[in-house]
Parts: C-alpha cells; structure tokens; sequence
C-alpha cells in the first residue's frame, strides 16, 4: 500500500470501492461461523473505560496518554469522531504511540472508513510488529472486503508470533475454506482442536472440510464425534453426508 503514512492523517473518506461488505464468518450447512466486526481484537487495553481528563480547556495541553484515554471514553459512548480526533491528536504528539493507532485504527474499522484504518493497523505493525491487536483486526478488515489471500497472511502472521492461539488457528481454518485450501483449512481445524479439543465449532467445521475435500468417510467420522457434544448439528452433517 503506497504512502500508508500519508493515509492516516487524511480525513475519512471512504472510497466507493471499499464500501462493499461482507459477513466475516462463514455459512458451512446449517451453521454459521459468525465473527461481527471487531469482536475478536477489538479488546480496548486496560483503562478503557477511564473517564476523560481535562487540563486544558481545548486540550492543547493534554500528553498523548490523557487523549488516548479519552478517545477510549468516547468509543465507549459511540462518539466516533471525536474519538478519531482525540487519537490523531496524540499520534500528533507521539506518532510512536502504538495506543493511539490502535484506537484509531478501531474507529476508522467501526466508522467504515477502511482503507484508513488498514493504513494505521500497517503503521502500528512496523512499530510494534509483536503487538497481537493489529494481525487480528487488519484479518478482520479484509473479510469485510472479500480480500482473502490478505486475511490469511494476516492470521499466518499472528501464529508465527503465538501458535497457542486457538481463535486465530480457527479463524485462518475458515480463510483457507473461503479459496478452496481444504486441506490447508483441515490441517487449521486440527491443530485448533489440539490446542481446544471437543470446540464444536471447529468439529463442524472440520467435518465440513473433510466433505468438500471429497472424503464422505472422514467427514462422517467426525461428524459422529461431534454428536456427542452437539446431536443436533451431529444429525445434520450425518444427513447431508448421507449413507454409507
């Protein structure tokens, strides 16, 4: 992305082109794989919800940590451009503050100005490329824009820094199943249930994979794992899976 710094002081401006969505999760039979926006990374850092300091009645005074709390206040009252406000203004005070960008990059995500929030996500990876918040939501971001490839890389990134995370093993699981990787999406899902076993999303969707691959045989053998946590969507694979 070309002068992603340039992006993050430009007013939010949507592009036409970035307007178009689409759901995160992924429809697998009867179940949704639903992840709403920012629900996965969108954890605010401790002292979200602290009340907003003034110093100086225009906050020209305030040091970059005063105005990144209130940027957290007024995300939690859906005050969306002050919020973006208050965080530029700390990032005009201390552009290395990783934060701040997070916040922004937060309000822009909510907001739908996407392109601007990818660009400060970018900036807060190379400042701070061990921070988990950036890989997450950027991965996130480009579902919403059916850029796959892109949510993949951002999810194989985060495992490089923390394969324990089984969320992120999940979720990439799902990215691979949307380009047609099976057996890369297979390979997710089992290594989600070995650091999670028996999470019935990742059976289902496993099962799924197995089915799409072509191995009915496989397919079903989970599925029958799967009952004996969920019999309900057990039931279902085993019809759609059909005999024998």
């Amino acid at each position: 992305m070309k002068d992603e710094r340039a992006r993050i002081d430009r007013r939010e401006v949507p592009r036409a082109g970035l307007a178009r969505r689409v759901a995160a999760g992924m429809l697998l039979g009867g179940m949704v794989f639903a992840f709403p926006d920012w629900t996965v990374g969108s954890d605010l850092p401790p002292g979200a919800d602290a009340a907003p300091q003034e110093r100086g009645g225009d906050g020209r005074l305030d040091p970059p940590e005063v105005l990144v709390a209130r940027g957290r206040s007024l995300i939690q009252v859906g005050d969306w451009p002050r919020a973006i406000e208050a965080f530029r203004s700390a990032l005009a005070r201390d552009p290395r503050n990783v934060d701040a960008l997070y916040g922004l990059g937060l309000t822009y995500g909510v907001r739908k100005a996407y392109e601007n929030a990818i660009a400060v996500y970018r900036e807060m990876q190379r400042l701070a490329p061990d921070d988990e918040r950036s890989y997450v939501n950027l991965a996130q971001l480009y579902a919403q824009l059916s850029e796959f490839p892109e949510e993949i890389a951002q999810y194989e990134r985060l495992l490089r820094l923390r394969p324990d995370r089984a969320d992120a093993r999940f979720l990439l699981g799902n990215a691979y199943l949307k380009v047609g990787r099976y057996a890369d999406g297979i390979a997710a899902f089992r290594r989600t249930l070995a650091l999670r076993p028996s999470f019935v999303p990742a059976l289902y969707a496993l099962s799924m994979a197995h089915l799409w691959a072509g191995d009915r045989a496989r397919a079903r053998d989970v599925a029958r794992e799967l009952g004996q946590q969920d019999p309900d969507r057990a039931r279902y694979l085993l019809n759609m899976i059909g005999p024998n």
